[in-house]
């Protein structure tokens, strides 16, 4: 390949299994309602945590104004971190931030376990045997030149 008059370089990246493979995710998130008169804060839940499997949560924060009263975390019927606050008093606006930052490894590759199990049957029988085996090839040449010519 040439890019601008000279080779350009092949960058190729093929990780052996024996390295992780890293990724790192800064998330920001800002919610702000702006009312045209003071109003009374009804209470609030959040879902702005990020779920920690298979990942690992350098840094979280969360910042709300006007401060909340009562600050609440719990992990709901589904594994979900959820956060309840109230508030006092009344304000005409209402501003939420969450941020945080997360590192994943990806998993190896089926490690252990060979290629997933196909949906389909892998004998004589399978109806997709012939994609597999390269009969697709002649198969596909064989339906254009029986396919009806239109003008």
């Amino acid at each position: 390949m040439r890019m601008n008059g000279r080779a350009a370089e092949r960058l190729e990246f093929s990780p052996t299994p024996s390295e992780d493979v890293r990724m790192r995710f800064t998330v920001r998130h800002e919610t702000i309602y702006r009312y045209s008169a003071p109003v009374s804060l009804s209470p609030h839940l959040l879902r702005l945590n990020p779920r920690a499997e298979g990942a690992t949560i350098l840094e979280r924060s969360l910042t709300v104004d006007p401060k909340s009263i009562a600050f609440r975390e719990e992990t709901d019927r589904f594994g979900n971190r959820v956060t309840h606050l109230d508030f006092e008093g009344f304000s005409d606006r209402l501003r939420i931030e969450s941020r945080f930052d997360l590192e994943t490894v990806a998993p190896e590759p089926f490690a252990g376990l060979g290629a997933p199990p196909l949906p389909w049957a892998g004998g004589s029988d399978d109806p997709m045997a012939q994609y597999r085996s390269g009969e697709a090839l002649s198969l596909s040449q064989d339906l254009r030149s029986n396919a009806p010519q239109y003008r």
